[in-house]
Order: structure tokens, then C-alpha cells, then sequence
């Protein structure tokens, strides 16, 4: 079981090595980073004593490309330097397996003492009590959150606790070969409508052969975009928002655009890891 003075490391590493990217005016939409805890274990707002210095190592887990287990272990070794005395063992996983591994880990009572959480299953976690409320830590000074946009320190909220803090926040973009459009003589314009979209994809496809990748496996994320614009919230009250129709025409956005071939097709993505940066096809040519 964990202790108190695990609780209290966990408190004081985000507040030296997460928080400085927990500033800005959007709403996180992205990966937010959680401390965790085997359920039963209990935490106070106090930080107890000799808990500096001692030898203790942290397990973090998190998942991600080289890239991003190259900067995490750099931030990690960095505030080893800072803090004598406390060392990280960094665990790492592609998206799908890391989320396999925690759940294992979960049941077994073994969870890393920082984990990465997506605000997807961030819930879940905390009604299984795997996740410190860090609340106390902040109320009492030990996490200063005072320079956080209070939108995104809500996101890592549930309920009346605050059971993660955000590392980062991401926003969706359009992303296309300039290059090739501009020979093609297309022009793409600001704020299309899905319409203006639609017929841009056609065009593409009929003057360069390229096909578009519609947010294809990020689906989770896109239909609550699709939704919003009819003002559907997807998750209200417990419950899924808006009607039938709404969620049919999400999906015959998909079935038209893979019949009139201008949506990349989903065969493609048959052997893909989900997950996997450098797996990903932003761009498939297919004549």
C-alpha cells in the first residue's frame, strides 16, 4: 500500500516539473497528467516530514513516441538534479498497449505513482479510487496552480476533487500539402463549412488523386466536434446527448465520403497500431 510520503513526492514533482505548461485561455482538450495511488490508501494536505532526500524512487508511466520519451526523460532527469535524493523509473508504452498495462496494473494493486491519464478514462479511474484527490495539495500551497487558466485545471476535474493536472493542451487542425494543392490551382479557404469541406475533398481527389483522411481513427474526438456544431453535447448528465438522427448523420458523413472515394479507405488502417505516430498516414496516394 501506498503512503503518505508517495503521495506527497507525486504532489511535489508535478509542481515542479508539469505545471509550467499548464498556462493558456483554451479548454485542454488533449492528455492531462494524473497522480495515482492503490485504492485505500489515504492522503492528508500535509506534507510529512523527512519525505526529501531520502533515496526514494517514483515509478512514472506514460505513453508516446521517441520524441516524447526523450523530452520526458529529460524533464524527469532534471528535476533528479534539482531534488538529490529522488530518482524516476520511466516506463513507457505505445497508446494501446499503455492503457492494457494499467488496467493490469490497477487490478493487481501495482499502479506506477504518476501516471499520463486521458480525460477519457479519467473518471473511471477515480470512482475506482486508483487517483489522489490533489485538492488539499492545492488549497494548502504545496501545487501552486495560481498561473494554470482555470478552464484547463477544470478539465482534470471530477466531482468536487481535482485529480489531475493538465501538461499540455492541443486544439484540432487541417493539415494538407500546399505544395501539391498549389499546383493543382486549389485554393483552401478559412472557416469552410463541412459543405465547402465536403466539395474541397471532391476536388482533391479528382485533380490530384489524393484522398482525405476525415479524423479517420480519432473518431471519439470528431463526432464530438460533429455534434456540437447542431449544439448536441455528446455527454450530459450521465447520458448521451442529442438523438438517433444526430449520430446517423455522423456516420453517412463517413459512408459517403468512402463510397464517393474521396475518404481514404478504412483498409488501410487494418494492420495500423493505433496510437502510433509513426504509423500514421496523413497523406495516401491512390489512383
Amino acid at each position: 500500500m501506498m503512503t503518505k510520503k508517495i503521495a506527497w513526492f507525486l504532489t511535489a514533482a508535478l509542481a515542479a516539473a508539469s505545471l509550467t505548461a499548464c498556462q493558456g485561455s483554451q479548454k485542454a482538450e488533449g492528455t492531462q497528467e494524473a497522480k495515482t495511488q492503490e485504492a485505500g490508501s489515504q492522503t492528508t494536505g500535509e506534507a510529512p516530514a523527512g519525505t526529501s532526500g531520502d533515496g526514494s524512487e517514483l515509478v512514472v508511466a506514460w505513453w508516446g513516441n521517441q520524441v516524447r520519451n526523450e523530452r520526458t526523460q529529460a524533464i524527469l532527469d532534471l528535476y533528479s538534479e534539482q531534488n538529490p535524493g529522488v530518482t524516476f523509473d520511466g516506463q513507457f508504452s505505445e497508446w494501446a498497449d499503455y492503457w492494457s498495462k494499467l488496467a493490469t496494473a490497477a487490478a493487481g494493486h501495482s499502479m506506477p505513482d504518476i501516471v499520463q491519464m486521458d480525460y477519457k478514462y479519467i473518471k473511471q479511474y477515480v470512482n475506482n479510487d486508483l487517483l489522489v484527490d490533489l485538492t488539499p495539495y492545492i488549497e494548502n500551497g504545496t501545487i501552486d496552480v495560481s498561473d494554470c487558466n482555470e478552464d484547463v485545471l477544470n478539465s482534470g476535474k471530477v466531482g468536487d476533487g481535482i485529480y489531475a493536472i493538465c501538461n499540455g493542451i492541443n486544439a484540432p487542425a487541417l493539415m494538407y500539402n500546399k505544395t501539391a494543392l498549389d499546383q493543382a490551382g486549389i485554393t483552401v479557404k478559412d472557416n469552410m463549412t463541412l459543405d465547402e469541406f465536403i466539395a474541397l475533398c471532391k476536388e482533391v481527389r479528382e485533380k490530384t488523386g489524393y484522398k482525405t483522411n476525415l479524423a479517420y481513427n480519432n473518431n471519439e474526438i470528431f463526432v464530438e466536434y460533429f455534434l456540437r456544431a447542431d449544439d448536441v453535447i455528446m455527454y450530459e448528465d450521465d447520458k448521451m446527448g442529442g438523438t438517433a438522427e444526430n449520430y446517423i448523420s455522423y456516420f453517412k458523413l463517413y459512408e459517403d465520403g468512402i463510397r464517393d472515394g474521396w475518404v481514404v479507405d478504412p483498409s488501410i488502417f487494418a494492420e495500423r497500431t493505433i496510437g502510433s505516430v509513426e504509423q500514421d498516414a496523413m497523406t495516401w496516394f491512390q489512383s
